[in-house]
């Protein structure tokens, strides 16, 4: 599985940041899963997923902190990668 984030380390606190579609932001059990398979790269540091609403805007869901954080910047200044699980 191959899935595009990144690893941020913003205010010392570090979290990753998922790029996924708007039907896994609605699925509690989809989100489980994505972050079961990439837990040994994310280890125990909080995950938030986004996903680009029908109009382009990020949507994120997560720790609330983090969200509004990430609510108030540039989608664009993420410095997104390709992370794949074995």
């Amino acid at each position: 599985m191959k899935i595009k984030g990144a690893i941020i380390k913003e205010q010392n606190v570090k979290f990753a940041v998922v790029e996924t579609t708007t039907a896994t932001l609605k699925s509690q059990s989809e989100m489980n899963n994505i972050k079961e398979k990439f837990s040994p790269l994310f280890g125990g540091i909080p995950v938030i997923f986004m996903a680009k609403n029908t109009k382009g805007i990020p949507v994120y869901m997560g720790r609330k902190d983090i969200v509004d954080f990430l609510s108030n910047n540039d989608v664009n200044k993420i410095p997104w990668r390709e992370f794949v699980s074995s």
